[in-house]
C-alpha cells in the first residue's frame, strides 16, 4: 500500500504485523489515510487503530464492544471520518478529527438497514456519497449530506452463476466508485462484476471471471479499465 502524501508503503501479514508495528489481533482490513501517512487497521476481533507510520506509533484505537467484526472499512477522502460495517449490518461513521488526548474517537453517526453483515464499503471522490454491500450481494447508497440511503441496488441471487443469497464463506465482495462517480462497480463471491451507471443506475457491461473470490476493486484512469484482485494474489485488467 503507498501513501499519496509521503513516500510511504505499507505491507499487512497474518496474523499481526503491520511495517514495524506488532498490533494486537489478526489484520483483516487496510485502509490508507488520503491526507497523512497514516494507516488504519481492522482487526478480527472487531476493533480497529489508527497508526502513524512516520513516527511508527499508533494514534487512535475503537474498542471492538463499537465494531463487531468489521468488514467494510474506508477513510472519507477528506481524512476527518473513517467508515466500519460491521457483522451485524450497521455502519459506524467515526469522526477522526474528534479524538481526545487519549487517542479515542466516536462515532458521528451510524446507518441502518443492512439485512447481512457488511462486505465492502467505498466513498466517492467528492466524499457525498458511501456505497456498502452486504454480504449477499445487495449493495445500498448513502447520501452523507441528507445521512439516509437514497438507492438500493438487489444483487443477491441474479446474474449467471450466482446461487441466491448467503455468503457463507464471508469472502469480501468488493466495490468502487470511479473518480467521476458516473461508474459503479460491484463483484459478487461468484466472480461476476457488474458495472453500472449512476444516473440511472442501469448495468452497462458485466464480467464472469474464472476466478471467484475477488478481495478488491480498483478504476484506472477516466473508466478506461477496471482491476481486480483475487484471494490467491493475482491481479486481473478489465476494459468495457
Amino acid at each position: 500500500m503507498l501513501f499519496r502524501s509521503d513516500n510511504v508503503s505499507a505491507a499487512a501479514s497474518s496474523p499481526l504485523t503491520v511495517s514495524a508495528f506488532t498490533l494486537p489481533g489478526v489484520i483483516s482490513k487496510l485502509a490508507a489515510h488520503p491526507v497523512s501517512p497514516w494507516l488504519c487497521t481492522a482487526y478480527s476481533t472487531g476493533d480497529w487503530s489508527m497508526h502513524d507510520m512516520a513516527a511508527q506509533t499508533t494514534i487512535v484505537s475503537a474498542p471492538a464492544a463499537y465494531a463487531p467484526n468489521a468488514g467494510g472499512f474506508a477513510v472519507h477522502p477528506d481524512g476527518m471520518l473513517l467508515a466500519e460495517g460491521g457483522s451485524d449490518g450497521l455502519i459506524r461513521i467515526w469522526d477522526l478529527k474528534g479524538q481526545n488526548s487519549r487517542g479515542t474517537v466516536g462515532i458521528a453517526c451510524q446507518f441502518e438497514g443492512h439485512t447481512a453483515g457488511i462486505q465492502s464499503l467505498n466513498f466517492s471522490v467528492n466524499g457525498y456519497v458511501l456505497i456498502s454491500q452486504q454480504a449477499d450481494g445487495d449493495c445500498w447508497c448513502w447520501d452523507l449530506r441528507k445521512l439516509k440511503a437514497f438507492k438500493k441496488l438487489e444483487r443477491a441471487g441474479k446474474g449467471k452463476g450466482r446461487s441466491g443469497r448467503g455468503n457463507k464463506k464471508n469472502v469480501p465482495t468488493p466495490v468502487a466508485l470511479d473518480e467521476s462517480g458516473h461508474y459503479f462497480a460491484a463483484c459478487d463471491q461468484a466472480g461476476t462484476i457488474d458495472v453500472y451507471e449512476t444516473k440511472q443506475w442501469q448495468i452497462v457491461h458485466s464480467w464472469e471471471s474464472e476466478k471467484k473470490n475477488m478481495t478488491k476493486l480498483v478504476w484506472g484512469n477516466d473508466a478506461l479499465s477496471l482491476y481486480s484482485a483475487t484471494v490467491d494474489g493475482e491481479l486481473w485488467e478489465w476494459h468495457p
